[in-house]
């Protein structure tokens, strides 16, 4: 995108929203060069976009804002992003020491992370995610412990009264778990009231580290049912531009990345798609919620 020098604040925030809507964000820097306006003008408009509920601003510029309404089919789900579920999990995993018990939540990325801690012997999952448990391999060495209650088919999973009260027996070492919104201001969420409960309660019973695990298609979605605040969280595990796949997108030619669906990369697109894989806009956000956010290229510790 070239340039806009002489926009009207409203045309010049209208751009900002087609910007935030095909990238899902924007930082304040890359916006003042695009309309070589100051920064003070760009937060003004930012501002001005998050006071009509258009956007959400971060520490240095903004993240787009989804309200959800409704749930998918839990297989419907996992065939969105299996990819990056599926990295996202193998991350998550191996934050899990031996002999560590876990609480795992429902969730299509949570029952990617099942499927890759069966493999471990000495390790105690306990879930309510049955869609998981239910196509696991006949050799898993992991302990696995479900449970009861109700079972929601259209997420395959159990909620309830009777999941609650086992949850009362634990004490378990770790949580990993899903949501299907993440919001700087509102946490995180569900859509559906039961699951919020039960993701709460587990939550309230762990008595280690609680691990978020998510696509960076869930940053920025708000659904009617909150589950607790984003200082709750201890660790978040998405796969937004990690630096090898970063560096690997930044080698492709401009018109590339247009085919993709991507931002044109002119002199200001170029710098813009650098800066947020480098470093997403929501990042120093979290993290000074005492979010720690790990991708699934860093290095394990």
């Amino acid at each position: 995108m070239d340039a806009k020098t002489s926009l009207l604040p409203a045309e010049r925030r209208q751009i900002i929203l087609a910007e935030i809507t095909a990238q899902g964000a924007v930082r304040v820097d890359d916006l003042g060069r695009l309309f070589d306006v100051s920064e003070m003008t760009v937060r003004r408009d930012l501002d001005i976009l998050e006071s009509e509920g258009l956007l959400e601003r971060t520490h240095g510029g903004a993240i787009a804002v989804e309200a959800v309404t409704g749930e998918r089919r839990f297989h419907e789900k996992d065939e969105v992003n299996r990819e990056a579920k599926d990295a996202i999990a193998r991350r998550a995993a191996a934050l899990v020491a031996d002999g560590e018990t876990v609480l795992i939540n429902s969730g299509s990325t949570t029952r990617h992370v099942i499927r890759r801690l069966v493999g471990r012997r000495g390790i105690r999952i306990v879930t309510n995610n049955l869609a998981a448990v239910a196509d696991l391999p006949e050799d898993c060495e992991a302990e696995i412990f479900v449970l009861g209650g109700r079972l929601r088919t259209s997420s395959g999973c159990l909620v309830g009264d009777w999941a609650a009260r086992l949850l009362d027996d634990l004490a378990p070492s770790r949580a990993i778990l899903g949501a299907d919104g993440i919001s700087l201001k509102e946490g995180i969420s569900s859509p559906i009231p039961e699951e919020a409960a039960l993701t709460r309660l587990m939550m309230e019973r762990t008595r280690g580290p609680i691990t978020l695990v998510a696509d960076s298609g869930k940053i920025g979605r708000v659904c009617g049912f909150r589950i607790a605040a984003l200082t709750d969280i201890d660790e978040l595990v998405c796969e937004f531009e990690s630096p090898a796949a970063a560096q690997e997108d930044s080698l492709g030619p401009p018109d590339e990345a247009s085919a993709r669906g991507g931002r044109s990369r002119g002199a200001a697109g170029a710098s813009a798609g650098s800066s947020l894989a480098n470093r997403p806009p929501w990042r120093d956000d979290f993290e000074a919620a005492g979010v720690k956010v790990i991708f699934p290229g860093d290095p394990e510790s």
